[in-house]
């Protein structure tokens, strides 16, 4: 569910919502009832629509955005030890992330390591994971971080030592963290797409009231919110935001104990 939501006027404007009317005046809540069946419905379904549409326009204009992994640690060797220490940070970009994907984990013997994970609030999370000697495990992980430290340590008895966690992780532009800090900048466009695509629905679904106005009449407002859209969306860009960037690789330093 993204951050936009649209309703109508009177006393069914959702909380926290743009009234439609208010920013496509051409088109009234007493038209949105005569073409659709449901119009509130039909209104956040098609929104939905309109910000996946938004938001990959949005990447492909920068080029696309192609998240990278990257698996640390090389090879397990004499090198690794229990105790190991990463400690990731991306700075790059003011919409950045780190997803830590999975480890692979080598122990000397069968028994639990504990995977820490610190963030940059000193907030802590611990995995399980259960390792089997002599054979690399897979663990998912599947976590996002702006900056992490991850630290193994064996638990229990019967685990005597661990012989090293390679970690894969990708750098994640969270571009809809970025869209939704900045709703003034994407609203326009998001409304006029909308405006035609609800336009385009009542034509399909045969709902469209021919007398409040005539289908020229509404395929000549369509085009115009497309045309409103397009040249809207020109002037917007992932590039100058600080979310592009943030794929670059993040600097890290990996050391063992």
């Amino acid at each position: 569910m993204s951050c936009f939501r649209f309703s109508l006027s009177g006393c069914r404007k959702v909380t926290g919502s743009t009234l439609l009317e208010s920013v496509l005046p051409s088109l009234s809540s007493y038209q949105l009832d005569s073409m659709l069946k449901s119009p509130q419905k039909t209104i956040d379904t098609l929104t939905e629509s309109v910000y996946q549409i938004m938001k990959t326009e949005l990447i492909m204009k920068g080029g696309g955005i192609q998240n990278k992994t990257i698996r640390l640690g090389g090879r397990f060797g004499s090198y690794y030890s229990k105790g190991g220490v990463y400690d990731l940070i991306s700075k790059h970009g003011i919409y950045q992330n780190l997803k830590i994907i999975r480890g692979f984990l080598n122990v000397q013997e069968t028994g639990d390591v504990e995977i820490k994970f610190v963030d940059n609030m000193k907030k802590t999370q611990i995995l399980v994971a259960q390792g089997v000697a002599g054979e690399t495990v897979e663990v998912p992980i599947n976590l996002f971080f702006e900056e992490v430290e991850i630290t193994i340590n064996k638990a229990g008895r019967n685990n005597t030592g661990v012989h090293g966690l390679l970690i894969e992780y990708q750098d994640y532009c969270d571009i809809d963290k970025y869209i939704c800090e900045n709703k003034d900048l994407f609203m326009m466009p998001m409304a006029y797409k909308l405006g035609s695509l609800i336009i385009t629905e009542g034509q399909f679904s045969g709902e469209l009231n021919q007398r409040i106005m005539q289908d020229e009449a509404y395929q000549e407002l369509k085009r115009e919110w497309e045309a409103q859209y397009e040249l809207l969306m020109r002037n917007l860009s992932l590039v100058d935001s600080g979310c592009l960037n943030c794929c670059n690789k993040p600097s890290y330093t990996v050391s063992f104990a």
